[in-house]
């Protein structure tokens, strides 16, 4: 198997080492520019931790599973984290001004009018554009096996954050700006949000995955939530809010007890996948169509403390036969192969990372307090950016866990950082990534 041209130990090595180089010079020069400090030097160290974890984790499939596919699929991994690498390398050297001034162009009513133009259209022209390749030429697999669905993830948190922002922004009063401009470029600046989430429901339902939809439904209830505060403290105005916030949340919940007692009572057309809900509710019913439910369970089951095999590099085992060993249930590996002690580890990452990205979005809302009024709307943007990147990484470690330990029904979401997806790394871990670090620079007086 180590014949093959693309997987020689030499390649193998180079591609290591370029990866080693990027992010080890990234974070040279990060330290000696002093913007490691506080939440963004958190989130870099988790960051770099979770991609070596991921890195490690790939490297044992490849390795020990003697099939030069799964090697491949290890150097691909290996070579998208060097190449994110590369790339964050070079956003470093940005000024945070630079960050500052994009920020407020993004959000900014009083900017010319031909900018909003652009600003509206544009995610038009893109949704439509995705939507008619999907369609056209796509599958259930993506478009040339790139999933554009995860740029919608990344783009929906930007919306969402838009929409939060303006209404923040209602609710304060603070909106003259739009209220004095014509009505044509007010609907522009909505309009994108609206538009472009039904571009999305529709490339979601062309590729027939719907787990990316419960995802973006799920990031409603910490959006509500994060509106309730009143911006002027006025908590008499936030009642319906939060009656809005609890309904969400009983439907939200009674939704997953109906799905746990009688899955076979919901109606096809709210999930068509309900073979999977039945395999979830009653495993135990369904041996064949829970085949890879099952044997997931078993396998994880089968690491103990720490791990069923203790040999680094060394021979996986039986768990190569479980289907998407490499991508949805990652989790599953990683219990067999490193226990509980190394779940736990990785656990512990995922959680100071999305805790690192909470911090930061509070403190560049605290941050836009003491400034004028654009570095008010661009602070209050991307606090709200960042809570709804926090939340986006939380749903999908958790669904990538819960399909490990029967906590959800089982939806292919990959474990960010860890499971083999070129383009959940490119399109959705890596712009997250550098909107973090970005925000966080935003705020930061030195350099």
């Amino acid at each position: 198997t180590w014949a093959s041209p693309l997987i020689t130990p030499e390649s193998q090595t180079w591609l290591l080492l370029s990866l080693f180089i990027a992010w080890c010079w990234g974070s040279d020069l990060l330290l000696r520019t002093k913007r490691l400090h506080g939440a963004v030097g958190l989130l870099w160290t988790t960051a770099m931790g979770l991609i070596l974890f991921g890195c490690l984790i790939q490297g044992q499939l490849g390795l020990g599973s003697g099939n030069a596919k799964w090697l491949l699929i290890a150097k691909s991994h290996w070579w998208i984290l060097a190449c994110a690498g590369w790339i964050l390398l070079l956003l470093t050297q940005i000024k945070p001004i630079y960050w500052k001034i994009l920020a407020i162009l993004l959000v900014e009513p009083n900017a010319h009018k031909s900018w909003h133009l652009i600003r509206a259209i544009l995610p038009w022209i893109a949704g439509i554009f995705v939507l008619i390749l999907q369609i056209v030429f796509g599958s259930e697999e993506g478009i040339g096996k790139m999933q554009p669905v995860e740029g919608i993830k990344t783009f929906s948190a930007l919306l969402l954050a838009f929409g939060a922002q303006r209404l923040q922004a209602k609710r304060a009063g603070l909106d003259d700006a739009y209220r004095n401009m014509p009505g044509f470029f007010v609907t522009l600046l909505m309009g994108p949000v609206i538009l472009f989430i039904i571009f999305s429901v529709g490339l979601l339902l062309a590729v027939r995955d719907h787990s990316p939809v419960f995802i973006l439904l799920l990031l409603i209830i910490p959006i509500l939530w994060i509106l309730i505060p009143h911006p002027l403290g006025l908590w008499d105005q936030a009642r319906l809010w939060r009656r809005i916030l609890a309904l969400c949340v009983i439907a939200f919940i009674g939704f997953f007890v109906w799905l746990g007692l009688a899955p076979e009572t919901v109606p096809r057309f709210m999930f068509p996948q309900s073979d999977r809900l039945m395999v979830w509710a009653q495993p135990r019913i369904f041996d064949s169509s829970g085949y890879q439910f099952n044997m997931a369970q078993k396998f994880a089951s089968l690491g103990g403390l720490i791990g069923q095999n203790r040999n680094l590099f060394g021979w996986n085992g039986n768990i190569m036969s479980l289907p998407m060993v490499h991508n949805d249930f990652i989790g599953t590996f990683v219990m067999n192969r490193f226990g509980s002690v190394g779940s736990l580890l990785l656990l512990g990452l995922q959680l100071l990372y999305t805790g690192a990205l909470f911090a930061i979005s509070s403190a560049i809302n605290d941050w836009s307090k003491s400034q004028n009024f654009p570095e008010q709307r661009a602070g209050v943007f991307l606090a709200f950016t960042l809570f709804a990147v926090a939340w986006l990484f939380l749903a999908h470690w958790l669904i990538a866990w819960g399909n490990v330990l029967g906590l959800l029904p089982v939806m292919g979401q990959p474990m960010t950082f860890i499971a083999a997806g070129n383009s959940h790394i490119l399109f959705f871990a890596l712009p997250c990534l550098v909107l973090g670090l970005g925000t966080g620079w935003i705020g930061c007086k030195e350099w």
